[in-house]
């Protein structure tokens, strides 16, 4: 039998091959490809020096050799790796807590990215691990986390003392002003209120982030959490003449949670709502049982949010184009903030929008609750 090839495609795809390999080989990032079965083909130096492991210890070895966890529930992430790319999918930055544990017992934070690989025909025969060490990263972003929350606790007392004299000089504790001064000090006094709010949301953000937030598990009801938070709103709600409408499911029981998360959460959900809902607006608000989850449900019939923007609504100091336009006044914390403390209450949030139309945001909180014991840390 005469076996026919083409000897100039052969040579392009062994010059394509060795480009290839001298790029990961050079590579900054740890760069793992494995075959269908999980089994490790290719690990480059970086990978090598991270893991601690000779070549020979990796090559042709079963990828479980090499360990990603979750740092934080220490589930391990490989079986989520495998799915993803035999799934044919790709995935930048895997897990915020990704951890390497390696075969000696160490272990390194990292960031995972995971890519498929496919023949011709498209069929997945591969898959691309790459990660890096990300410890350096997180000392930084938890210095700048510490600093934050030491600038912002040294300026809360001061902010407080405006906040208290301006008060009482608008109650005419301190002598009757003229007009002219009564306008000075009412632009002071709402100005500080717009400083102690982004004060506030800074303390919360650095206390999640850094794990020190004290985390007291107890009944809350949050109908009446929302009840209270409308309350609060009133003025705004009857100033801009907000239809409010509450469908609250009787059958929802009282739930074992921090009041203070759950507090933030219906706060920012609820004033955001009210903010950006035009005059004679409506917002909708629902708490109902699913299946083993509190469903709460925030609906407005407000801006919306710009399609190509709401990948980024969660993001911190993030403000869509259209908030800016109609409030130039804001810190773009409130939704991160949500975000933070739904996650630490095990919960999920997410959100359907339409420009011009209005926005939903849906919470799921486990019926289960928090576990009720002493008042504790949650430690990041």
């Amino acid at each position: 039998m005469i076996f026919s090839f083409n000897k100039k495609k052969l040579n392009t795809s062994v010059y394509d091959l060795q480009v290839f390999k001298s790029v990961v080989d050079n590579s900054s990032n740890a760069v793992i490809i494995l075959n269908i079965d999980g089994i490790i083909l290719y690990a480059n130096n970086i990978a090598l020096k991270l893991v601690e492991l000779k070549k020979d210890q990796v090559v042709n070895k079963k990828s479980d050799l090499i360990r990603f966890v979750d740092s934080k529930n220490g589930h391990d992430l490989n079986p989520i790796i495998y799915k993803l790319f035999k799934a044919g999918k790709k995935l930048k930055d895997l897990n915020k807590n990704s951890t390497i544990l390696k075969p000696n017992g160490k272990t390194v934070a990292v960031a995972v990215s995971v890519i498929s690989l496919k023949n011709e025909t498209g069929r997945v025969w591969g898959g691309v691990i790459i990660f890096r060490d990300v410890t350096l990263d997180k000392l930084v972003e938890q210095s700048k986390t510490e600093f934050v929350s030491l600038a912002s606790h040294q300026l809360k007392t001061p902010l407080s003392t405006i906040n208290w004299y301006s008060e009482m000089m608008l109650a005419g504790d301190a002598g009757k002003l003229t007009k002219d001064q009564n306008k000075y000090v009412a632009e002071i006094y709402h100005g500080t209120q717009r400083m102690i709010e982004l004060v506030n949301d800074l303390l919360n953000i650095s206390r999640i982030d850094l794990g020190t937030i004290n985390i007291k598990p107890e009944l809350v009801n949050l109908k009446k959490v929302t009840e209270s938070v409308l309350s609060e709103l009133f003025p705004q709600i009857k100033n801009k003449k907000i239809k409010i409408e509450k469908n609250y499911d009787k059958l929802v029981p009282n739930i074992v949670l921090d009041s203070k998360l759950a507090r933030i959460i219906c706060q920012n959900l609820l004033s955001n709502a009210v903010k950006y809902t035009s005059q004679n607006g409506k917002v909708l608000i629902n708490i109902n049982k699913q299946n083993s989850n509190l469903l709460i449900e925030v609906a407005d019939t407000g801006i919306g949010i710009p399609k190509d923007q709401q990948t980024q609504i969660f993001g911190r100091l993030f403000r869509a184009k259209n908030a800016k336009e109609k409030l130039t006044e804001g810190t773009g914390l409130g939704l991160y903030i949500v975000k933070l403390s739904v996650e630490k209450l095990g919960g999920k949030i997410w959100f359907k929008s339409v420009e011009n139309v209005g926005t939903t945001f849906y919470v799921a909180i486990p019926l289960k609750g928090l576990k009720k014991n002493s008042q504790s840390k949650l430690k990041s």
